[in-house]
């Protein structure tokens, strides 16, 4: 508010308060001089209205002064209007006579004390929350003292006419509330708040009912006036209180808007992310798709160059050994056209012959047999029907086949598996990889012949352990040997493509390549190895399966 607005204001809280005052003195001493209105109830009313507006006004300014909002003196206020309400609260109780004008007139007086002893303190009260409390209990001690020791109170009113001591104790009050008023209006000055310049008002016209009061009698027009002046100087509190209001309704409605950009703002912002990310993802998944198609590319490279260079050999041998057998067939076909054969000569070529022959024999066989080894990392075509079938029954067929087949029967296998459990899945593709895990520990693992290039101890008692698992259609198999286990480097080149450490045994290495290839392709499952060497080898393998795994009744 601009000085000249102040000014005004300021000007027209005197001049109604003036008017007031002198209009009521005139009237009260003149027309209506032998008048008075005994109204005890409409007293009561008014204040008890003050009271409560008094208390609650009081409570907000504590509050605002933990927000930094209000005046600037919301304790010292507070404190001030705590005393006030609470003895003009009992003031409206009690029946009039002594205990009547005693409360009132000492709710003026510690109002307008609290009001300038506060106001021209340095410093003042601020942040002091426990100033009010102390005020609250000592008015509330004084209230009920008033009420008990009564007899001990000074006479106030003699005939309807106030004593000294009780227009004594309005005019101190007065005065104090004016002080504190000159001090508002100062502090306005500096600080522009308009919340200071109501409460300077709102001193004014409490003041000026506390001098009014020595100059009416009980019940006359002038006694009524001055209670207008308090009642107006509590409507100048109810100002504050809207006018506070509407600056916070204000500030909501600010926040809500900055709100509601700052909302727009980030929504926009995480619509950009998302959009983003779906680029990203899209890209991603491109990427992925491209990355996958090359490392197949790469794998199947891999695995053709393995294929010619393992084959290779043994084709090789059958073509020289072939190429061999036709040039003696075409020197001993000369010799015998010419009758230059002679019987030493044949002889050499049925045993050059019968060599060559073997020779060529066990290399078309290693050549066939790799090309059975090959035909075992294709996996199962996707259309394959799955069926149903008893796991452990399956199994043990697999491992006793498997049993008869391998010569060194120093190993054992213990399958762990509930009898009764009947999965949907491809058994053929089970049965594979189980085949494989087991020869792959008894012809690495178990290095029972010592031939292993990793590793010159062998295991004198191969023990392998199979456990089988399902929960929540996820099938898990554990396979455990104890035999010499992987190093680090082994373990990271366990599942490529003819990695072997038996070559010198002619072992291929397409063993772990294929139950890879088949956990992975053929059952859409996921494989982990775990070893440390000297301690053995764990493969966990998990996979899903179809529909709901059964686990028939015993009794069945």
């Amino acid at each position: 508010m601009d000085k000249s607005k102040t000014h005004l204001f300021i000007w027209l809280t005197i001049g109604i308060s003036l008017f007031v005052h002198a209009a009521a003195l005139i009237i009260s001493n003149t027309i209506l001089e032998l008048y008075v209105w005994p109204l005890p109830e409409a007293h009561s009313s008014i204040e008890m209205f003050g009271s409560a507006i008094a208390l609650f006004l009081a409570l907000l300014l504590i509050v605002f002064e933990k927000s930094g909002r209000g005046t600037s003196h919301n304790i010292e206020i507070a404190c001030a209007m705590i005393a006030m309400g609470t003895l003009d609260g009992f003031h409206a109780i009690v029946e009039v006579g002594q205990q009547f004008v005693w409360l009132h007139s000492l709710a003026t007086l510690a109002g307008g004390l609290l009001f300038s002893s506060f106001l021209l303190t340095k410093g003042g009260l601020s942040n002091n929350f426990k100033a009010p409390w102390i005020t609250l209990a000592l008015s509330i001690l004084v209230g009920l003292l008033s009420l008990v020791y009564s007899p001990l109170i000074p006479i106030m009113v003699i005939d309807g006419k106030f004593t000294l001591a009780a227009m004594g104790l309005n005019i101190v009050g007065g005065i104090g509330f004016f002080i504190a008023a000159f001090k508002l209006i100062k502090t306005n000055q500096k600080t522009n708040n308009i919340n200071d310049l109501l409460f300077s008002m709102h001193c004014l016209l409490f003041g000026a009912a506390a001098i009014m009061f020595e100059q009416s009698a009980l019940w006359d027009l002038a006694w009524w006036g001055w209670h207008l002046l308090r009642l107006m100087a509590y409507l100048v509190a109810v100002i504050f209180l809207i006018l506070e209001g509407l600056v916070i309704l204000k500030e909501l409605k600010h926040y809500q808007r900055n709100l509601e950009a700052t909302v727009l703002d980030r929504t926009q912002d995480l619509e950009n992310a998302n959009q983003n990310l779906n680029r990203a993802l899209i890209e991603l998944t491109a990427t992925q798709d491209q990355l996958i198609q090359r490392e197949k590319m790469a794998s199947l490279g891999e695995l053709v160059a393995g294929v010619a260079h393992e084959i290779n050999t043994p084709i090789g041998v059958g073509v020289t050994s072939t190429s061999f057998l036709e040039q003696n067939v075409q020197r001993i076909s000369r010799a015998y056209k010419a009758n230059e054969l002679s019987s030493e000569e044949l002889e050499s070529f049925i045993d050059t012959t019968e060599q060559t022959c073997e020779l060529l024999t066990s290399n078309l066989r290693r050549a066939a047999l790799l090309v059975s080894s090959f035909k075992l990392v294709a996996v199962e075509p996707s259309d394959v029907k799955m069926r149903e079938f008893k796991v452990k029954e399956y199994l043990d067929g697999i491992i006793f086949s498997i049993n008869d087949s391998v010569k060194d029967q120093r190993y054992s296998v213990i399958l762990d598996c509930d009898p009764n459990l009947v999965i949907m899945s491809k058994p053929c593709t089970l049965s594979k990889i189980i085949r494989n895990l087991i020869l792959n520990s008894v012809h690495h693992a178990f290095n029972f012949d010592g031939n292993d290039d990793s590793s010159k101890d062998a295991i004198s008692k191969g023990l392998i352990n199979i456990s089988i698992e399902c929960c929540d259609n996820e099938v898990h198999l554990i396979y455990r040997d104890n035999g010499i286990g992987l190093t680090d480097e082994q373990k990271q080149k366990i599942f490529n493509p003819f990695y072997t450490t038996s070559r010198n045994c002619g072992r291929v290495g397409l063993g772990a390549h294929v139950i890879y290839n088949q956990v992975l392709q053929g059952l859409k499952g996921s494989i982990e190895v775990s070893s440390k060497f000297n301690q053995g080898t764990r493969f966990d393998i998990r996979f899903n399966v179809k529909g709901k795994q059964t686990l028939l009744d015993n009794s069945i």
